[in-house]
């Protein structure tokens, strides 16, 4: 399973030209990353996020702890051997 790249328009939408214009002081930040996304999301820094994310464990099947309190229980009262 691999991860999908992100490939953003580089021209903004009408409807974000609007917001674009509208952005006040405090939220021009949101307007920069909009307008200079595709510059930043490059394919280098994708695949170093990508190797990130692969490095986490992500697609395995989690293991519940379904009889851990009975484990421990029973090695405590009967002494019998962990299972590994």
């Amino acid at each position: 399973m691999t991860i999908a790249r992100w490939n953003p328009p580089v021209e903004p939408t009408r409807r974000e030209q609007f917001l674009l214009k509208r952005l006040g002081r405090v939220r021009k930040l949101f307007g920069f990353l909009r307008v200079h996304r595709h510059e930043l999301f490059t394919d280098a820094f994708q695949d170093e996020l990508a190797s990130m994310y692969r490095t986490t464990g992500a697609g395995k099947m989690p293991c519940p702890p379904r009889g851990w309190p009975w484990r421990c229980w029973c090695r405590d009262t009967w002494a019998f051997p962990t299972p590994r």
